[in-house]
């Protein structure tokens, strides 16, 4: 595969790293509620989730995808049901109310651990997350492709996803937009669930038309 073909690769993906998602809500919420060290564990959680998605189209998830084209459907229903139900726990804490850590209970982790989970866990069930890594995977991969092409695209993506995810964790962890942010975790709240509700609602519509 030519490098500037590579290239094209790693800038289609740089463009996914500015546009509104799930995994990007949880970073920054977490950097928020409970600051930049498990901001960036959070950050890291949905990093490897890319690697483990990317890793999966380009071992066989677009073969798999082709094979059995039902399985889109159902990955797009799980995940959108994920999504409706974290959509639920923003919108009851918000509309509830209390202190920041009452209203995003979820995006407040005590725990490297936990903090880590919740950005690996959203990112894995985001089925927008795989349809994009199949799609890209069935540019990628063309006739006589070797692994060490496959490796250097799921390598330099998660290197770009740690960068980019790290740089939210850094940024929304600063003193001065926590609090600039302090005391709107209710409209945060309430704003996170309604983008997660849209986008679980359009995700299961497309898939049952």
């Amino acid at each position: 595969m030519p490098w500037h073909d590579l290239l094209s690769v790693f800038g289609l993906y740089a463009l996914t790293l500015f546009s509104p998602g799930p995994a990007k809500l949880a970073v920054i919420g977490v950097a928020l509620s409970s600051g930049r060290y498990l901001g960036l564990a959070t950050s890291l959680g949905v990093t490897m989730a890319s690697v483990a998605w990317s890793t999966g189209a380009a071992i066989g998830a677009t073969t798999l995808v082709r094979t059995w084209p039902e399985s889109v459907v159902l990955l797009r229903l799980l995940g959108s049901g994920y999504l409706l139900w974290l959509a639920f726990v923003f919108g009851r804490a918000g509309w509830r109310g209390g202190s920041d850590r009452k209203i995003l209970p979820t995006l407040a982790p005590e725990s490297w651990p936990h903090a880590f989970l919740i950005g690996f866990s959203i990112h894995l069930a985001n089925p927008n997350a795989a349809l994009f890594w199949i799609g890209l995977f069935a540019l990628v991969v063309t006739p006589g492709v070797g692994a060490f092409t496959l490796g250097v695209v799921v390598a330099g993506c998660g290197m770009m996803a740690l960068a980019g995810f790290g740089t939210y964790a850094l940024v929304f962890s600063g003193q001065k937009v926590r609090g600039a942010v302090g005391g709107r975790s209710r409209a945060i709240a309430i704003g996170a669930s309604c983008i997660l509700a849209m986008v679980a609602l359009r995700i299961a519509f497309l898939s049952l038309a």
